[in-house]
Order: structure tokens, then C-alpha cells, then sequence
């Protein structure tokens, strides 16, 4: 059985000229690393049956391109021959998102995301460092704060230990019983506001997200 994913990746930046020589936009190394992580499921037995097909679809935010709301999955009964988008991926970027009178596409980025949310509930969505906090600025502004961490930049391989709940979504993390190790480098987080406002820092930083967000 083939299961085909298409995945729209909006490009939130654009890399070092010398990084942008060597690898890419981020959305060509993001679908190279998905690509490999593709294979790899195709040899675990739980996974194999699917035969697992990613198509990427890169959009330019800077130059104000989106993933067009025609193209969005809206029911599971759409065919793989009709490529609607599955997910939409949104990279990191040299901006706090944050940082909505500087950069006022940020708040345009936040709209389009809410509308994604509330109007196309098949359409997954998925950030990394920039995304990841816009993302959870546009959708739970009354819960979370972005800001720069007060702990410091953190760069470099860290584990991270997977709240059981959360790990319960994805069972293939049951196989990694030490965590799920990530290459870091960020000066933003996400923080729980309750937690912060009432009990200070290293509350904060044990408390989950509102469910269903963990």
C-alpha cells in the first residue's frame, strides 16, 4: 500500500552565500534529510507496509509566496493522484518571531498560519527554531512567550527526554530509549507564560503546553 506525502516547506530565510553554495535552500536540505529518514522507516517492519513516497514542494516567504489554499488537503479522501498538500514545514530564520515591528511579514506569516489551523484541520503542521516559535506564538499567544532565552544561546548535540503522552503520538520513539538526541543552535524559546509568571524560571521550564499541545 502507497502511502504519498506531500510536504509544502516555506523557505522563512535564505542561507549564508557560502552555506547556500554548499547545500541549498533550507528546504533542499530539510527534503534530504526526510528523504533518508523515508528509506530508513521503509526498513522498519511496522513501517515497510505503507511504501512511504515524500514529494516537496519549496515556497519563497520573503518574496510573499505561501503554499496557495487550493493546493491544501481539506478531506482524507482525496486521492494521491490529486497531490493535495499533506503538511507544511516552516524553517528557521535570523528574526525572533518576536521581532513583528522589524519584520512585519512575521505578523502576515502568523494570519496565514491561524487560517491553516482553524480552516484546514488535515494539513499538519511542523516548525524548526523560527517556525517552531512562530508557530506556537500564532496559535497560543495567551499561553506561551517567545523571547531570547535567559538561560543563554544553547548550540551543539542535546538530548531531550519526550513527555510520555507526547511520545505516545509517535511510537517509533519508543526505540530510543535515552531520548531524541537534536543538533542545536538557537537563542529563542518557548515558555510556558503561567508558569513563568507565577513561579518563576525553572517552573516554567518543567511545564507542559496546554493540552492537546503538550
Amino acid at each position: 500500500m502507497q502511502k504519498k506525502i506531500h510536504l509544502a516547506i516555506i523557505d522563512a530565510d535564505i542561507p549564508a552565500p557560502a552555506l547556500y553554495a554548499a547545500r541549498g535552500l533550507y528546504s533542499a536540505q530539510f527534503e534530504k534529510i526526510l528523504q533518508k529518514a523515508v528509506t530508513q522507516l521503509s526498513h522498519i517492519k511496522e513501517y515497510e507496509k505503507y511504501d512511504i513516497k515524500l514529494h516537496v514542494t519549496a515556497y519563497d516567504l520573503l518574496a510573499g509566496v505561501y503554499p496557495p489554499l487550493e493546493h491544501l488537503r481539506t478531506t482524507t479522501n482525496e486521492t494521491t493522484k490529486d497531490d493535495p498538500i499533506d503538511a507544511i514545514l516552516i524553517t528557521g530564520a535570523p528574526p525572533g518571531a518576536y521581532e513583528t515591528d522589524k519584520y512585519p511579514w512575521i505578523v502576515d506569516l502568523e494570519k496565514y498560519i491561524r487560517h491553516i489551523f482553524d480552516k484546514y484541520p488535515c494539513v499538519r503542521m511542523l516548525g524548526s527554531c523560527f517556525g517552531h516559535q512562530v508557530i506556537a506564538q500564532a496559535l497560543l499567544p495567551n499561553d506561551v512567550i517567545v523571547e531570547k532565552s535567559l538561560l543563554g544561546r544553547e548550540a551543539g548535540l542535546y538530548t531531550i527526554q519526550t513527555d510520555p503522552a507526547f511520545a505516545k503520538c509517535f511510537p517509533i520513539l519508543s526505540t530510543l530509549p535515552y531520548g531524541v538526541t537534536l543538533q542545536m543552535m538557537h537563542g529563542d524559546w518557548v515558555i510556558s507564560r503561567s508558569g513563568r509568571d507565577t513561579n518563576g524560571i525553572n517552573e516554567a521550564l518543567s511545564a507542559n503546553l496546554p493540552s492537546p499541545w503538550m
